[in-house]
C-alpha cells in the first residue's frame, strides 16, 4: 500500500518537474532571444554615440540646475568637461543594459498579457532612465563633495546596486502587479 502511494505522489512530483523545467527552459530561451533584439536594435537602430550624447546633454543640464558649468567633447567616449573633472559618459552610463535585460525578463514572461509586458516595458524605461540619472548625479556629488576616492567607491557600488534594483526590483514589482487580482 505505501509502495503504491509512494509511486504516485512520485509520478505526480516528475509531472510538475517537467512542467516547471519546460517553463523555465522557455523563459530562458524568450529571455536570450529578446536580450540579442534589443542588442541588435540598440547598435544597429539607435546609435549608442547618440544615446551617450543623450546621456551627457541631461547630465549637464542636471549639474546647471545645481550651479555648475561645462561643455559636452563629442566622441568616443562622450566627455563632460566640468571645471573640477573631466567626466566620461559610456555605453553601461546610458542604462542600456539595465533596461535590455530587465524588458527581455518582462517580454519572456510569456504567461502574463501583452498589453502588460508593454506596459512594463515602458515603465522599465522610465525607471531606469530616472535611476540612471540619479546615481549618475549621485556619483558626480560625492566627487564634488568629497574626492576621487569616495566618488570611485560611490561609482562601483552605485553601478552594482543599480543593476540589482533596477533588474530584479523592478521585474518583481511588476510581476506582482501583473498576477495581482
Amino acid at each position: 500500500m505505501n509502495k503504491v502511494i509512494f509511486n504516485a505522489f512520485h509520478k505526480r512530483i516528475m509531472r510538475f518537474e517537467k512542467l516547471h523545467a519546460h517553463k523555465a527552459a522557455k523563459f530562458l530561451l524568450l529571455l536570450i532571444g529578446f536580450y540579442i533584439l534589443f542588442t541588435l536594435i540598440f547598435r544597429f537602430v539607435f546609435s549608442i554615440q547618440l544615446i551617450e550624447l543623450w546621456t551627457a546633454q541631461i547630465t549637464l543640464k542636471i549639474f546647471e540646475l545645481l550651479g555648475y558649468s561645462g561643455e559636452i567633447i563629442s566622441g568616443e567616449p562622450m566627455q563632460i568637461i566640468f571645471p573640477f573633472i573631466v567626466v566620461l559618459i559610456t555605453e553601461l552610463c546610458t542604462g542600456i543594459l539595465e533596461f535590455s535585460i530587465v524588458a527581455s525578463a518582462i517580454l519572456a514572461t510569456s504567461e502574463i498579457s501583452w498589453k502588460k509586458r508593454i506596459i512594463g516595458m515602458i515603465g522599465a524605461g522610465i525607471v531606469t532612465m530616472l535611476f540612471n540619472f540619479a546615481r549618475i548625479t549621485i556619483v558626480l556629488l560625492a566627487l564634488i563633495s568629497s574626492g576621487i576616492a569616495q566618488a570611485e567607491l560611490a561609482h562601483d557600488l552605485l553601478f552594482r546596486i543599480s543593476l540589482l534594483i533596477v533588474i530584479i526590483g523592478y521585474y518583481a514589482v511588476w510581476f506582482y502587479l501583473s498576477v495581482k487580482k
